[in-house]
């Protein structure tokens, strides 16, 4: 509901045989029960939206997506220049593995004790600032020489993070597929524009 004043409620409803799923989100506050059917629960917290350390499967599966999509999609979907799912591609194989990779690395930073918020909304106050100029400029308009720009900060960035979270937590970082994945691209961005195939 959207008041006028400005002030907005997110309402829902739900059966009571599904409060226990609800009352697991740590930022859930019983204002009434009048029947008493929902348990006590603690008072709200960011509990359940901390930045949770990586596991070595987690970590591998994020560099796995921003290494396939870069040395895959990405190229193909630039030179063929298709720009709505290009930005659609960039936002989910490139962005969301970015913002885990950071949001470990400010776990770490910050021992795990704060949340970065809905859609990384809070990543600048917490990320080094010569490490945010870099984020920011991953964000680009639609001239394909600038989103060219943009994978390489992409990848440095990436890259850079991961293997500091892999070195911090024993994981290995997949250097020699990375590697491959920035060659693709580059081999991509180098073809001539009436170029009839990738290779």
């Amino acid at each position: 509901m959207q008041f006028i004043d400005g002030n907005r409620i997110d309402m829902q409803f739900i059966h009571i045989s599904k409060v226990d799923e609800l009352i697991k989100d740590s930022l859930t506050k019983v204002l009434l029960d009048k029947d008493h059917n929902i348990p006590d629960i603690p008072p709200p917290s960011e509990q359940s939206y901390l930045i949770k350390k990586p596991t070595e499967k987690l970590y591998n599966d994020c560099c796995n997506s921003f290494i396939w999509g870069l040395g895959s999609h990405i190229p193909k979907t630039i030179w063929r220049q298709e720009l709505p799912l290009l930005m659609r591609l960039i936002d989910i194989v490139l962005r969301e593995p970015l913002i885990q990779m950071l949001e470990w690395h400010i776990g770490i930073k910050t021992d795990y004790k704060y949340s970065i918020g809905k859609g990384g909304r809070h990543l600048k106050k917490f990320l080094e600032p010569e490490i945010w100029n870099d984020f920011e400029k991953t964000y680009t308009d639609a001239n394909y020489d600038n989103i060219w720009n943009s994978l390489f900060i992409f990848h440095d960035l990436f890259k850079k993070t991961a293997e500091h979270v892999g070195q911090v937590y024993g994981f290995h970082f997949p250097e020699e597929e990375c590697k491959r994945a920035l060659e693709f691209l580059k081999h991509v961005k180098e073809l001539p524009q009436d170029a009839k195939s990738i290779f």
